[in-house]
């Protein structure tokens, strides 16, 4: 039994795992995903050991993966929207700050900045 082919298959569980549990972050679950499909496969195709924890990390890639374009999409869509806009200068705490058109105010509320 060869230790570095169980490893892929348990970097691939590993990281198919993180990139679910970090699907609104970004595109990191899309290069997680990738990276555990990957693993996944290459583990499956050089050895049996650790075949479980391989479909495991190919299974939960791929969710990652989706999810991470999904989550990207809805993101983009939300950032181009013109109500979205609207909506976050709405809620500026403090009328004397200028409106910088395209930015969000809702980002320079989360700094702390309105």
């Amino acid at each position: 039994m060869k230790m570095g082919n169980k490893r892929k298959a348990i970097a691939s569980m590993v990281l198919g795992i993180i990139s679910v549990a970090f699907t609104m972050f970004g595109y990191a679950p899309l290069v997680l995903g990738i990276l555990a499909v990957v693993f996944g496969g290459w583990s499956m195709k050089v050895d049996k050991d650790g075949k479980g924890m391989a479909i495991t990390g190919l299974i939960t890639g791929i969710v990652g993966i989706l999810s991470g374009l999904i989550s990207a999409t809805i993101e983009k869509k939300i950032k181009r929207s013109p109500s979205s806009q609207s909506l976050c200068c709405a809620l500026r705490l403090d009328p004397r700050v200028p409106i910088i058109e395209g930015s969000c105010c809702c980002n320079r509320m989360m700094l702390g900045l309105l």
